[in-house]
This record gives C-alpha cells, structure tokens and sequence, in this order.
C-alpha cells in the first residue's frame, strides 16, 4: 500500500508526540512487523544483540558497554 493510499489517522496530542519520536533517522516510520511484534522482550533484544554487537548498550557517568561486552 502507498503512502498516499493509507488512512491518516489523527491521534491525541500525547499520543501523537510518542509516534513522533519513532522515526528512523532517515526520517521514515518503522512499522514492526506482525511476527516482531509477537516476539518475547528477551528474543528481541537477543536479535538487537547479534545484529549490532559494537553498539553501545549502556552508558554511565564512567562506564559504557557495547552489546557485546
């Protein structure tokens, strides 16, 4: 379905804000597919975890660990 040809939803305000920030930086929506969605939390982040191993998953004041670590 195109853009154009989907329904424009209008949500409340503070609704709104929270789909505002899930944009992808390249400044599309990213939609979680059906079998994403009915995932358990922690295959998830196993997933998030094997594909980007070097990214940084925590940060403190004097620490920060990658996916990896």
């Amino acid at each position: 379905m195109s853009e154009a040809s989907k329904p424009q939803l209008t949500l409340p305000p503070e609704q709104q804000a929270i789909r505002d920030k899930c944009f992808h930086p390249t400044g599309s929506f990213v939609e979680f597919k059906k079998q994403e969605i009915e995932q358990s939390i922690p295959k998830r982040f196993e997933k998030i975890v094997r594909a980007y191993p070097y990214r940084l998953a925590i940060e403190t004041k004097t620490q920060s660990l990658t996916y990896e670590a």
